[in-house]
């Protein structure tokens, strides 16, 4: 994963395609599918994350309370791409 600041931006590229049956417009209101579940319940057990899968779902919420503009979320294919505009 990767992050960049550029016009007023931040943009966090995570690399690969999304699986099969996942969608952005599906990750929007908070479907979440783990490439690794297993690496995903070593970082919880050992407490690196909390709750795994709903970032975007948050950050979402967050800035609809601070009427913010929304993330762009845009699949390259071989990539996804989460912009945070700084309105």
């Amino acid at each position: 994963m990767g992050k960049s600041k550029k016009n007023r931006s931040v943009d966090i590229r995570s690399p690969g395609a999304l699986p099969d049956t996942m969608t952005v417009e599906r990750m929007k209101p908070g479907l979440c599918y783990h490439r690794n579940p297993l690496m995903t319940d070593v970082l919880k057990d050992y407490r690196y994350t909390e709750k795994a899968g709903r970032g975007i779902l948050r950050c979402r919420r967050r800035l609809k309370e601070m009427k913010r503009k929304s993330l762009d979320i845009i699949d390259t294919c071989p990539e996804l791409w989460v912009i945070l505009h700084d309105d």
